[in-house]
Formats: C-alpha cells, sequence, structure tokens
C-alpha cells in the first residue's frame, strides 16, 4: 500500500541550463482492478489529443500547437491497481527565448484543449470519435497475426479462463463497441472537467511570482490535500501446475510458460526484479543467451514482468521437435541461480549496466526534479534506489526464492496443422 499525501497547490521547480519549460497535470481516478472503463479512457485521450471544439481537425490543431510554439502536447495514463492518474505533458519554451512566444496564450491554449473539448449537447463530436473508435477497433481486431501473438492471447485464457484478472480479447472488442460518443463524455465530464489535479511547473523559470499568477489565470483551484491509497500489487495466489496443447495453422511452434511464486508477498518484490533482469536484461538475458546463442534453437525468444500479480512469462518461438529440450533448458538455465558463483557474476553484471543507466539519466538537466515527482505521487522507483535495494540482495534471498519459483502453467502451441485439420 503506498500512501500519496499530496497538495492541488502548484509545485515549482527552477532548473538552470534549460530552455523549455514543462508542466505536467495529474488527474487522479479510482478504478477497480479489471477496470472496464480504460478504453472510454483510452478513446477520450485519442480524441482529446488531436482535436478541440475550437480546433476540431487535425491539420488545424497541429498549425494552432505549432503556432503556439508547443514543443509537447500529449495526454496519457499510468496506473496502480485501484488508482490511475490521467497525464497531460505540456511543453513550451522559456520566456524570452523567441521574440514572438506569449506565455499567457501558452497557458490559456492548454485551457482551450482541456476544457473546452469537441463537444455539444453532451457527446463528443460523432466525426472525430467515430475515427478513433474505428481505428481501435481495427487494430484490436488485427492483434493477433501471428503464432507468437496468438500465444500471449491463449497463454493468458489458459491462466485466467474466468477473466477474473485480465480483460481478454473478445471481451475487450464488446467493450470498446459498447463505448458512444455519450458515454465517452460522461467518463470525461467526471474525471477530467469535475476533477481535482495535481500540477507540476518545472524548467527555465525566471520569475516563479509571474508564471504561477499566469498559470492560476488559467488553472486555478481550491487548495486542498489529496490523500490517495494505491495498492501497487495485486498478487495471484500460486495454482498447481497445468500443461495444454494446442495445434495451429502457422509453421512455427511456441512454448510459452507462466512461472509464479508461492507465498508471494511485497518484500519479494526487489528480488523478483532482479530475478527477471537476469533472465532477460541485455547485462546478462539468461533465456536468450542459452536458447539462441549457445543452442541455436529459437527463433525469438522473450521473457516478461507482470509485477502487480507476481507472474515472469517466457515465449520461445521454435521448431516442434526441440519441445522437450527446450523446456530442459529454460528449467535449467533459471535454477542455474542456485549456484552462487552465477548469481554473483548476474548480480555484478546488472549493478554494472544499472550504473551506466544512472550516468546516463543523470546527463538529462530534468532528471532530479522528475525523480522529486516520482517520489511524489510514489510511482516508481528511480535507479539509484534499485541500485541500493539489489546490493542488499545476497545469494541466500534469491535462493529462497528460487526454492518457491514454480512453473504454473506450460502451453505449447504446435505448428505445422493447415486450417482444415484443426
Amino acid at each position: 500500500m503506498k500512501n500519496i499525501k499530496i497538495s492541488t497547490k502548484p509545485y515549482v521547480y527552477k532548473i538552470d541550463n534549460v530552455n523549455v519549460i514543462r508542466v505536467n497535470l495529474l488527474y487522479p481516478v479510482q478504478v477497480e482492478p479489471r477496470y472496464l472503463d480504460t478504453y472510454k479512457l483510452r478513446l477520450m485521450n485519442n480524441i482529446m489529443g488531436k482535436s478541440s471544439k475550437k480546433y476540431n481537425e487535425i491539420d488545424i490543431f497541429n498549425k494552432v500547437l505549432d503556432k503556439n510554439l508547443v514543443i509537447r502536447y500529449k495526454i496519457g495514463y499510468f496506473r496502480f491497481v485501484n488508482e490511475l492518474f490521467i497525464t497531460v505533458q505540456y511543453a513550451i519554451p522559456k520566456e524570452g527565448l523567441i521574440d514572438d512566444f506569449d506565455i499567457d496564450e501558452a497557458f490559456k491554449l492548454l485551457h482551450e484543449l482541456l476544457y473546452n473539448p469537441d463537444v455539444s449537447s453532451k457527446k463528443f463530436n460523432s466525426k472525430n470519435f467515430n475515427w478513433s473508435k474505428d481505428i481501435m477497433l481495427n487494430q484490436m481486431k488485427q492483434e493477433i497475426n501471428n503464432i507468437y501473438d496468438l500465444s500471449e492471447e491463449e497463454t493468458r485464457l489458459f491462466f485466467d479462463p474466468e477473466s477474473k484478472y485480465y480483460i481478454h480479447k473478445d471481451e475487450a472488442i464488446k467493450l470498446v463497441e459498447q463505448t458512444t460518443p455519450e458515454n465517452v463524455y460522461e467518463y470525461y465530464e467526471k474525471n477530467i472537467k469535475n476533477n481535482k489535479f495535481i500540477s507540476f511547473i518545472f524548467g527555465a523559470i525566471n520569475d516563479e511570482d509571474k508564471i504561477l499568477k499566469t498559470f492560476n489565470k488559467y488553472f486555478k483551484q481550491e487548495e486542498c490535500l489529496l490523500n490517495i491509497k494505491a495498492e501497487e500489487f495485486n498478487y495471484i495466489p500460486y495454482t498447481d501446475y497445468q500443461e495444454k496443447e494446442i495445434k495451429t495453422k502457422y509453421n512455427q511452434s511456441v512454448i510459452s510458460q507462466i512461472y509464479q511464486v508461492e507465498r508471494i508477498k511485497e518484500k519479494d518484490e526487489i528480488t523478483m526484479r532482479m530475478l527477471f533482469d537476469f533472465l532477460y536484461s541485455k547485462e546478462n538475458a539468461l533465456i536468450f543467451s542459452t536458447l539462441r546463442n549457445k543452442y541455436h534453437l529459437v527463433y525469438e525468444c522473450s521473457v516478461k514482468y507482470n509485477h502487480v500479480h507476481g507472474l515472469i512469462f517466457i515465449n520461445a518461438l521454435m521448431d516442434k521437435n526441440d519441445r522437450e529440450l527446450i523446456n530442459k533448458l529454460i528449467e535449467e538455465t533459471i535454477y542455474s541461480l542456485r549456484d552462487e558463483e552465477v548469481f554473483n557474476r548476474c548480480k555484478n553484471n546488472l549493478l554494472r549496466s544499472l550504473s551506466y543507466d544512472l550516468l546516463d539519466d543523470e546527463d538529462d538537466d530534468f532528471h532530479d526534479v522528475l525523480v522529486k515527482i516520482s517520489k511524489l505521487i510514489k510511482w516508481q522507483d528511480d535507479i539509484e534506489y534499485y541500485i541500493k535495494q539489489v546490493k542488499k540482495v545476497d545469494f541466500e534471498k534469491m535462493n529462497e526464492l528460487l526454492t518457491r519459483f514454480k512453473l504454473s502453467r506450460n502451453l505449447f502451441m504446435e505448428g505445422g496443422h493447415y486450417e482444415e485439420n484443426l
């Protein structure tokens, strides 16, 4: 549980040696673990990121951004299990850098884009709405176009057949089909128009009082303290091993596995994250190195980590005749980390790579402020924090986790079967 206490008063940070002012707005939204309104959110963001009431054609919209020297305008979101934040990112030049730039006009435009969308009679403009909806539906219906994509969907269905945790493809398509200009506007009205927001203004600020006065001219709101209790994890209890075979029309075959930790706790998170980095990240990439580089058994493979549910997914695209060998090598590779020498080598490799990433991040003039913002909203740990935590994980701790780290689902999708024989 993360207890986020944060004020609606604007947070202002001056950064030297930059020529840009960034404005980030965050709108908090309470959600359910299976958030069925996620497609209303995505459609709203798509529409508002490309149009407004006054600028309702994409070419006109882009021209007004260019005219006002807007460097970045993006609407997105990030989420915890039970809370998400709709995010608005806006970047403009610092005052005095360009002669015809007017910061008042820039803030006025941002307000126009957010609070005067292309809406009439309490519904979004049908033309822009249907355009965004059709694109989303077409992408979703064409998403599964090869055995690798199909295996990911089939694995989730195998693991979660009753849709307790995931929104599966067919349900997702139905949810998008059920969206209307009216119900997406209702979502906007509740979660942006009539919602509190958190604001960060940072970068090339010459006069803090002036910029606050200008910002508050358009974004003034009652100051209050938001107290948000955000759940970061929704762990799925370990279930006994199951395996399944599916025949497909594709030439290649796929092994798709899910690993879980028995009796998983929040304190296991850093060790699990390290294990994932050992198996997949470039400095170690144990699975790829074994299956591809050493034995040349796979066309491609991936390892994915769902930290919310505590799951590690392993996918391997391969020839069906290598099935038994690949299963054996994956298991051997994972549990090779119970050798202290292997563990220490992987840990040192990871720490070296993270130190390079940290140096790269620190070259960004915005780095320190972005870390402060992340800590305020408790969204993600910075690299420096992760390095400190990795150093604390010793061989005994990793070895103990591996005694509980077990294969839960093993799906084999065999290629080489024509459709008429399926």
